[in-house]
């Protein structure tokens, strides 16, 4: 199995990891109290629930590591350590798959802030301030999907045009305005959409990998599960991650197995399919939060060997990614 144009653009960076606190000044301006706070950001304060099970996050991280709950549940989320925590959903940093599920503001030590989990499902968080810990819940309600249409995954006519020369306030614009990311990305292509934000650091302060998961969502609504086979790895992989919470987002965490197995099982040209496949495991990697084991379990869903193999390779190109940008 080849991937020799897959590999090329492995990561000339390893600057991502100032990127953890990219969400602050957006989340952090509500002034409910974190201690007797419940229900998603944005919305009215929900009386707590005192006997709501708990998770207490100290040396080890969170514990339980994975908690099962009814969906409507409430979970506490109490902190026994030393420095202030953020519970936010997967993925780092930018939190799409489940954007209600976050703290409205870092947990000091000894408060806490409880959540009701509304949606059934398997999801994952992790201490933005600390994205190493993390933990799961998992919400069961009815299990039964709604009908839904099958993945869309049909590859554009012809080719994507080729990106002009931009000036250093259009780099600044493409951060800045989502108009403009979304007609790049059609007109472009999601590869050289992404191309162009790694690119535009150097011109501009500021790292790119926020931006490329912003570049996935859009190349996901564009085209469909397509976008894990027209992005590409600069931005520290962050398109691929995008379009996973893309995915996720709309279809929820239910079904996972399913959608999973399915995902690029319907792109007609083999290169397509295996290049899709790995995609995709670059964003399950992300994620589990880097959990190896856990991704490469996920990977195990697809029937066939070299289907498995080939979300194995995202998986562990993901994981020297995730190690060398600080995830």
């Amino acid at each position: 199995m080849a991937f020799s144009g897959l590999y090329q653009t492995l990561i000339g960076r390893a600057a991502g990891s100032a990127l953890a606190l990219a969400l602050a000044c957006a989340i952090a301006c509500s002034t409910s109290s974190t201690e007797d706070v419940a229900g998603p950001v944005g919305t009215a304060v929900l009386p707590v629930d005192p006997n709501a099970p708990t998770v207490v996050y100290g040396d080890q991280g969170f514990l339980p590591g994975r908690l099962d709950i009814p969906a409507g549940q409430q979970v506490t989320f109490v902190n026994n350590s030393q420095k202030a925590i953020w519970p936010a959903s997967n993925i780092h940093p930018t939190h799409e798959i489940y954007p209600e599920f976050q703290a409205p503001r870092a947990i000091e030590p000894g408060q806490s802030w409880t959540f009701k989990f509304d949606q059934a499902g398997f999801w994952r968080y992790h201490n933005h301030l600390s994205p190493d810990k993390a933990g799961l819940v998992v919400a069961e309600g009815d299990m039964a999907a709604a009908t839904r249409e099958p993945l869309a995954f049909e590859v554009p006519e012809g080719e994507f045009q080729d990106p002009p020369e931009l000036s250093r306030k259009e780099y600044v614009d493409l951060f800045q305005d989502d108009e403009m990311l979304t007609r790049f990305t059609r007109r472009y292509g999601p590869a050289h959409t992404v191309e162009l934000l790694e690119k535009a650091e150097e011109h501009i302060d500021v790292f790119c990998h926020d931006r490329a998961h912003d570049a996935g969502r859009v190349a996901y609504d564009l085209f469909g599960a397509v976008a894990f086979i027209l992005a590409s790895h600069e931005c520290q992989a962050g398109a691929f991650h995008g379009a996973t919470e893309a995915l996720f987002r709309d279809r929820g965490t239910v079904n996972l197995t399913e959608d999973v197995e399915t995902l690029c099982g319907s792109a007609s040209v083999p290169f397509f399919y295996l290049q899709c496949l790995h995609g995709a495991g670059h964003g399950l990697m992300a994620w589990t939060s880097y959990e190896l084991p856990d991704a490469l379990e996920l990977c195990d869903e697809f029937s066939g060997e070299r289907d498995r193999e080939a979300c194995y390779s995202g998986v562990f190109m993901e994981n020297v990614v995730g190690g060398l940008s600080g995830s």
